[in-house]
């Protein structure tokens, strides 16, 4: 079995205790495969970037689950395919794209036993079956003494391999991960594919023409005008 986390509101907690969590297909504006009659959890509380961690209206359940019955995907490309299927933010609506992340989301996504560190930015468990009361407990948020720590440090091993990848992109001699992608830009090796965010703060997800790989940074509260251009960001 494997144990991942999940969040609910605190006023949900008596029912599921008693009846458990049962899959549903709300949050499935894009036709997702994986995400029809779905639960979605985290490999670790810390990854919750819904701002649910730190809201004392809702409270964090340990799950087990059967690995068979649950992959983790890249909610950097369902967060992108959202923004390009309403546009957002003076972003044009681009089904195509949202389609192509869409399929992307759907079948890159891995099972939960072979997911290794760093491969998506933000690791999104999903869950295609009812759990029982039994397998269901109450956390208390944090990451002490849980399940799934070998993926503490998820986030930053993303980003150095994402740095990494962008330096092995260029000629020339840039120290800064904005200098990088304005280069990479204006040689039209990437191309920007939305402009989103959660909890950390700002995010951009760009695609790798020649290869077709997507990738996201975080800004966090910066807000460099020279990835930001011709968007809207309150």
């Amino acid at each position: 079995m494997s144990y991942v986390y999940h969040f609910t509101k605190k006023e949900n907690l008596k029912q599921i205790i008693n009846e458990g969590l049962k899959t549903f297909s709300n949050y499935n504006k894009l036709g997702s495969k994986i995400r029809e009659q779905a639960i979605y959890a985290w490999l670790l509380p810390s990854d919750d970037k819904m701002g649910y961690l730190k809201n004392e209206r809702y409270v964090c359940l340990e799950l087990e689950v059967d690995p068979q019955k649950c992959v983790v995907a890249n909610m950097d490309w369902i967060s992108s395919a959202y923004v390009n299927l309403i546009g957002a933010g003076g972003q044009p609506k681009d089904i195509n794209t949202m389609r192509t992340l869409v399929y992307y989301y759907d079948n890159f996504c891995v099972p939960i036993n072979k997911y290794i560190n760093g491969l998506f930015r933000v690791p999104e468990v999903i869950i295609n079956e009812n759990i029982e009361p039994k397998y269901i407990r109450v956390h208390n948020g944090d990451d002490r003494g849980i399940y799934n720590l070998k993926f503490k440090d998820n986030t930053q091993t993303y980003e150095k391999r994402i740095e990494e990848k962008l330096s092995n992109l260029i000629d020339v001699d840039l120290s800064s991960k904005y200098e990088k992608i304005k280069y990479l830009l204006e040689k039209d090796i990437i191309n920007r594919v939305a402009v989103h965010d959660d909890s950390s703060g700002l995010l951009i997800s760009y695609v790798i023409k020649n290869s077709q790989e997507y990738f996201t940074i975080s800004l966090g509260n910066d807000k460099p005008g020279l990835l930001l251009e011709g968007v809207e960001v309150l």
